[in-house]
């Protein structure tokens, strides 16, 4: 419950600091987070290392997809800010 309303409040919070643009680029590079999220939790890496891959591969495939990098840079820094929010203290996930 406290991880579902810490996500739901940063993703408000993070709607009113970003324009529409960033905020579109954030939402696709949460999605693909957490698809690669589930790709690392298989090879039990730490917390923190599990996100860096994560917003990598998330970066890899915006821009694959034809984003401009520079659209999308205030977007991948404010996910990794909530990724690291929501791991919590460099904790094993």
């Amino acid at each position: 419950m406290w991880k579902t309303l810490a996500i739901w409040l940063t993703n408000l919070s993070l709607r009113f600091l970003m324009t529409q643009k960033e905020y579109a680029c954030f939402k696709e590079a949460l999605r693909f987070a957490g698809e690669n999220n589930t790709v690392a939790r298989e090879t039990k890496y730490i917390g923190k290392v599990k996100h860096l891959l994560s917003v990598n591969r998330s970066i890899k495939r915006i821009v694959e997809e034809g984003r401009d990098r520079d659209e999308i840079v205030d977007a991948v820094v404010h996910l990794a800010v909530a990724l690291k929010y929501l791991e919590g203290k460099g904790r094993e996930s």
